[in-house]
């Protein structure tokens, strides 16, 4: 694997590691368009949106009740929630010349509302509880063209037990860890 430039992304608050943003910067590499469903402050994305080949779609809902899903389970995540208030407006600036060049489209909402489909990738970091899980992985797989890749983040991460239990459940053995906490399924 070529090494993947992550010094923009790294300086951009977020939980994804070196590693798993080499992973997805090769992985869009391979890709004319993805969607990330997730996207916070755009750690991610920005490794994300500046390898695909020609078009990438975030979808997130920017959303406050976001702050209920992660109080309670570890520090850090909470952390980085109180010190973002305005996650929506920093992650467009984060990605700001992505999306004024039109390599970025993003979609303030749902996966399921998002007219899009035939892409080469979908990469799934929403939501961690098993009902969300579940829509995100059925909403990517519609989505995907055939032969596509579906992956995912957190996958076996203590914190979030619902993302490996729901993932293992839908493939079984399919599913694969390339690297770090990231799923990912060749459908």
């Amino acid at each position: 694997m070529t090494p993947i430039d992550t010094t923009r992304a790294q300086a951009i608050d977020g939980w994804m590691s070196e590693e798993e943003l080499q992973w997805l910067g090769s992985r869009a590499g391979e890709s004319d368009r993805l969607i990330e469903v997730g996207c916070f402050l755009g750690r991610s994305t920005v490794v994300l949106a500046e390898h695909v080949r020609c078009q990438m779609y975030a979808v997130d809902p920017w959303e406050k009740s976001w702050e209920k899903e992660v109080q309670g389970t570890h520090a850090q995540p909470h952390h980085f929630v109180q010190r973002h208030p305005n996650r929506y407006q920093e992650f467009l600036t984060n990605t700001q010349d992505f999306w004024q060049a039109g390599k970025l489209s993003v979609f303030r909402g749902a996966l399921k509302n998002l007219p899009v489909g035939n892409v080469d990738f979908v990469f799934i970091d929403g939501s961690h509880l098993a009902e969300n899980v579940r829509e995100d992985i059925r909403e990517g797989f519609l989505r995907l063209r055939s032969g596509g890749l579906l992956a995912g983040h957190d996958y076996g991460y203590a914190s979030w037990p619902d993302v490996k239990r729901v993932v293992d459940r839908i493939f079984r053995e399919k599913v694969t860890n390339p690297v770090g906490s990231i799923w990912a399924v060749q459908v």
